[in-house]
């Protein structure tokens, strides 16, 4: 088992953190899209479970241009969020760990090979954090998502899992 120093350990749980406030501002805009659109939160995990990310947000930012100027400033957020999260880099990356920073680096082939690269100290990935978490909590104010709604979306999905047959399968 390889020995991870106080710095790689710390930085794997920031990046840990991370992923879970991620997965926190999915279920936002799922949340936002349902209460958008007016339809019950079952109905709002059918048409957003097979969604990625740039799908639900991009849907979100038309229901939300619908109110424009009221919810400009919302849209403009989760476009600043989608930037500078560097969440695909993050999440489809190698990581890469040293002594002092943890880094990200994700290639591509468009044409040709590229790669891009996120780079953070501890302290950085926790900075990064802390934005996103903020960026989170305006977004979900803003649109009047609320922590009861955000588990009542998810006891569907947590349902669904307790009603599985043998094969994996939902029972009807």
């Amino acid at each position: 088992m390889p020995k991870y120093s106080k710095f790689h350990t710390g930085t794997l749980a920031a990046y840990g953190l991370f992923m879970a406030t991620w997965s926190l501002l999915e279920i936002v805009i799922e949340v936002a899209i349902a209460k958008q659109l007016s339809i019950g939160f079952l109905e709002g995990n059918i048409i957003t479970s097979g969604m990625g990310y740039e799908q639900r947000a991009s849907i979100l930012r038309s229901l939300l241009a619908r109110h424009s100027p009221e919810f400009d400033d919302v849209r403009a957020l989760l476009t600043e969020v989608t930037r500078d999260a560097r969440r695909n880099t993050m999440a489809h990356g190698h990581i890469r760990v040293s002594e002092t920073t943890i880094e990200f680096i994700k290639r591509s082939t468009k044409e040709r090979l590229t790669a891009t690269k996120a780079e953070f100290s501890t302290v950085g990935m926790v900075q990064h954090l802390d934005v996103l978490n903020q960026r989170i909590k305006v977004i979900q104010s803003r649109l009047g998502v609320t922590d009861h709604d955000l588990e009542a979306f998810a006891k569907i999905g947590h349902h669904l899992t307790n009603k599985l047959d043998a094969s994996g399968n939902a029972q009807t």
